[in-house]
């Protein structure tokens, strides 16, 4: 493993948009997500670089005159754990995706990471999901159950075939996750143990109250956690 460690932390926000001038197109991966994920994503870039991580973020990190797509893919290639911020509206066009529809980024982004964390040639230790409900207006300290507000969300049982193509061209030769659904790939995500943003979450053998659970202190805890256990497999 590298002396710097890299994490490649993913605002799941589908819709990349069309941006006017020199405007780097990952700005619209946060301006145009739910307003808690920008928090969220934001909060946590800054606590765990403050605590001499090296983060990579799209908003500050993709290099000039690259590809949206290439930069952070790049980015994802050389981290060591890859935190996917995952929340209802950030997933609302990934259920409208078709077998025709054209690459979708954020599902492109979940192949890859699928891929490369079982690939030895590649740094990815692990994947962590943090799944994050919207703000719960009517209580204080609370956020909405994100699995009852996704739940409504329909996913093809049929892949992209775009993305699947794209896929093909980073990953040459057969990969795991090609040809799996849209569906079947969400699944595969969320199949991984991570952390539940709006309820309390126990750290370091210490259970939170919900009125003194914050999400960003708690969530880069949490994968701080995630780290020592994968540098501990690696010595």
């Amino acid at each position: 493993m590298a002396d710097t460690l890299r994490i490649a932390i993913a605002q799941l926000n589908p819709t990349v948009g069309d941006l006017d001038g020199n405007v780097a197109k990952a700005l619209a991966m946060v301006e145009q997500a739910e307003a808690a994920d920008a928090d969220l994503v934001e909060k946590l870039y800054f606590m765990l670089g403050s605590a001499k991580l090296k983060v990579f973020m799209d908003k500050y990190c993709l290099i000039d005159g690259l590809s949206w797509r290439d930069g952070f893919i790049f980015g994802l290639a050389k981290s060591d754990l890859f935190v996917a911020v995952m929340s209802p509206g950030a997933l609302a066009k990934m259920a409208t995706l078709e077998p025709q529809s054209p690459c979708d980024n954020v599902l492109l982004e979940w192949k890859l990471g699928l891929n490369l964390v079982q690939m030895d040639e590649y740094p990815l230790q692990a994947i962590y999901p943090i799944m994050v409900g919207s703000e719960d207006l009517t209580q204080k300290y609370k956020m909405k159950d994100f699995f009852a507000e996704s739940s409504s969300l329909k996913f093809a049982d049929t892949p992209s075939k775009a993305t699947d193509a794209e896929l093909q061209r980073w990953l040459s030769g057969t990969t795991e996750t090609l040809g799996l659904s849209v569906s079947d790939t969400k699944a595969r995500l969320l199949e991984i143990q991570g952390v539940l943003a709006w309820k309390p979450q126990a750290t370091h053998g210490k259970d939170m109250k919900p009125m003194h659970w914050d999400m960003h202190a708690g969530c880069a805890a949490r994968i701080f956690e995630v780290l020592q256990r994968e540098l501990s497999k690696t010595g």
